[in-house]
């Protein structure tokens, strides 16, 4: 389980794995951290593009970010694409750039299609900018099928996916929130694991991982859920916790999230 840090500095002083955004890393200005293990940088896709329409952020400069970041900060397992999700919000605000590029758009599929093209255009074009950066590339859909769809799409494009040590699995968080609505998802995970895939999926809800499948078919997984269950119940790990108010933004709450999970075989010891 990777902890979606609010904090860059804690890849230098905490012990769990971290997903770490583009946005966040890009404040830090002076020193950068030196990562104690390895973390995952995440390209921020989905508050990007619902804020912006589009990528505002050239290929150029995140290629050259992600460089620098792998280099000085050390310990880098994988950097996200500039990958295009697909929930409905993220579409929506896409959707002028979408009409301005391809004309009028009928169906939702063809949406999507759009936002898996763009995001196996990122890769190739990050690829040839920064080859050493290990680049992750990102699996997008809303359906199994969608989501199978764009395996076939990499394949298409002469990217193997089984060769990469991670391979994200993007727009999965709200519809990972009850095991309900998050079955057919898990047997797609089951399916494209067996495929080769090291999947990682991003934004994961812990209520996700009560699927055997899901649980034993993803390589790692990211969740910032702690941290919100910290703000909205207004919790506290213990009583010596050095800040104020809820542990919101602390990492002696994150450490012990993680190791509850590991202890009830919802994810690896880390």
């Amino acid at each position: 389980m990777h902890i979606s840090s609010p904090e860059p500095s804690w890849l230098a002083t905490q012990d769990f794995p971290q997903l770490v955004t583009r946005a966040r890393l890009a404040r830090l200005v002076r020193k950068l951290p030196r990562a104690r293990r390895g973390w995952i940088l995440d390209s921020d896709g989905y508050q990007h593009l619902q804020r912006n329409g589009t990528w505002v952020i050239s290929a150029e400069q995140y290629a050259a970010e992600a460089d620098r970041w792998m280099r000085r900060i050390g310990r880098l397992k994988a950097a996200a694409v500039q990958d295009w999700p697909t929930e409905d919000e993220v579409l929506a605000a896409t959707e002028a750039r979408i009409i301005a590029l391809r004309g009028p758009v009928r169906f939702l599929p063809d949406y999507v299609r759009a936002h898996q093209e763009w995001t196996i255009e990122s890769y190739l074009r990050l690829r040839s900018l920064a080859p050493r950066v290990p680049w992750m590339p990102v699996l997008q859909g809303r359906t199994s099928g969608e989501y199978l769809r764009h395996r076939e799409m990499w394949a298409e494009a002469g990217v193997d996916l089984a060769a990469h040590s991670l391979v994200g699995m993007g727009s999965l968080c709200k519809r990972s929130g009850s095991m309900l609505s998050f079955f057919q998802m898990a047997l797609t995970i089951e399916e494209l694991a067996r495929d080769g895939i090291r999947l990682h999926g991003f934004g994961l809800k812990t209520t996700a991982l009560e699927y055997e499948e899901a649980r034993k078919s993803l390589v790692s997984v990211d969740s910032g859920a702690c941290f919100y269950a910290a703000r909205r119940q207004r919790l506290r790990a213990h009583r010596d916790c050095p800040h104020p108010g809820d542990c919101r933004n602390c990492p002696r709450w994150a450490a012990d999230w993680v190791s509850d999970l590991a202890d009830r075989g919802r994810v690896a010891a880390a």
